[in-house]
């Protein structure tokens, strides 16, 4: 920070000497002033920094995350698909190198310790995506080859093996009621009881690839995303439709805020899709995109849930009702659909800044935090926190920290139950890039008691 001082005038020739000195004093003690201030910024500054601190183990701090440093580098050179958490202290991710494995550790001291490699197969299907039970004993793997495996982690052991009929592309658990959701390349939303894996429902649910599904935290609702833009939020176990939204592009993943109160949808102008002919791996900043199109969006859902584009609105009113829902980042807007206006009014807000396509959210424990990850090969924090409803602050204070230093797109995201860890997946650019990597979330120091 550099400030101009101007200079003192200097008086006619005339003036008397002991004027100029006068003018000489007055101009030094400015001059000296405004340099015990700017030091007494720059400590003040230093001194917020420092207070910045990990969660020590057992610890809960009463203050939301302020910032996110690396950890620790899990694995490095392989193509990291899916990140997740099994309990607390357990890593999983699914890799590839000469084949795909599922790969647990453990974390400890700051440090990661494999465990074991679970075999999932050959390269010649991709693993779309990871889920695991609230016991933490089991993963769920959806894999393009049309399956959807359970996997016991203590043993590796696969069991059950659930056939789709088509390319699995998404897969989440139900944290209360035993109930897990897949999702497919053409579109298929399924509901299945994970005791038997007795079907439930399917639905038609969109017109391209199921790229995300998560369930609420008490199990009530189901949201699935879409490369066709589409959010659609379901109730369950019916998989009736409670709510949905078209963005203008793709929506790449959404997850439920601890709360249950909130949606973050990870969204882009076009599918991420790697094309090895024109976008070879580590050079997809070809693919950009549409400024402010790759954007994380916070969809506050009403307490009936809202229904912001019902099934049966024209389509010229559900495109003013999309056009509607482009506004610049960090702003609010609300939108309904006539006479249920008050009871079904919800809030989105889109946060912007990333570069690349926005591939995957997950939101801090306190509901006050959202982490997103994108090609542009950053991970990025935003304030979310329900006061900024009322506050409506400067877009450009939104973003409150960002992690870089990956070689390759950042694909997939994960935070444990008490907000310590981050782990982060990614695919590599280089031969030693990082792949699975854990950060650590950041939080002001309490107060001392008498401060």
């Amino acid at each position: 920070m550099v400030i101009a001082v101007p200079s003192p005038v200097r008086g006619a020739e005339d003036k008397k000497e002991s004027t100029e000195g006068s003018d000489r004093d007055r101009f030094y003690r400015t001059r000296q002033g405004i340099s015990l201030a700017l030091v007494a910024v720059v400590a003040a500054g230093a001194c917020n920094d420092s207070v910045l601190r990990p969660l020590e183990p057992g610890e809960k701090s009463p203050f939301p995350a302020s910032g996110v440093k690396h950890a620790v580098d899990a694995a490095r050179g392989v193509l990291t698909y899916a990140v997740a958490f099994a309990g607390d202290h357990t890593l999983l991710s699914v890799e590839l190198e000469l084949a795909f494995a599922l790969v647990v550790r453990r974390i400890e001291s700051g440090r990661t310790l494999e465990l074991h490699r679970i075999h999932l197969g050959k390269a010649d299907y991709d693993i779309e995506d990871l889920a695991v039970d609230v016991s933490g004993r089991r993963a769920w793997v959806a894999s393009r080859d049309g399956t959807v495996r359970g996997i016991e982690l203590a043993s590796g052991r696969t069991a059950p093996v659930w056939h789709l009929g088509s390319s699995a592309t998404a897969v989440a658990v139900s944290p209360q009621r035993g109930l897990a959701a897949t999702g497919t390349a053409d579109g298929i939303v399924c509901l299945r009881r994970m005791r038997d894996g007795a079907l439930l429902q399917c639905v038609a649910a969109h017109r391209s690839s199921v790229s995300g599904l998560d369930f609420d935290p008490r199990g009530h609702s189901l949201v699935s995303v879409s490369w066709d833009g589409q959010t659609i939020v379901w109730r369950v176990p019916s998989l009736a439709v409670a709510a949905r939204h078209s963005f203008t592009g793709s929506a790449n993943r959404a997850a439920f805020s601890p709360d249950g109160g909130q949606l973050a949808i990870a969204a882009s102008d076009h599918p991420p899709v790697r094309r090895p002919a024109s976008a070879p791996l580590g050079q997809e900043q070809r693919h950009r995109g549409t400024p402010g199109k790759n954007a994380v969006y916070v969809w506050t859902l009403g307490s009936h849930m809202p229904h912001v584009e019902r099934p049966d609105v024209p389509a010229r009113d559900a495109k003013r009702s999309s056009d509607r829902a482009e506004r610049p980042s960090g702003q609010l807007f609300d939108q309904s659909d006539g006479p249920a206006e008050d009871a079904r009014r919800a809030m989105i807000r889109s946060f912007t800044g990333h570069t690349g396509p926005v591939t995957a959210v997950a939101w801090s424990p306190d509901s006050e935090r959202v982490l997103s990850a994108s090609w542009d090969r950053t991970v990025r924090m935003w304030d979310v926190g329900r006061d900024q409803v009322r506050r409506r602050p400067d877009p450009a204070h939104l973003e409150i920290a960002r992690v870089g230093g990956f070689s390759g797109p950042v694909r997939a995201l994960a935070v444990d139950s008490v907000g310590r860890h981050i782990a982060v997946g990614a695919w590599v650019g280089s031969l030693d890039g990082r792949s699975s990597v854990l950060l650590q979330l950041l939080y002001r120091a309490r107060p001392q008691t008498g401060e």
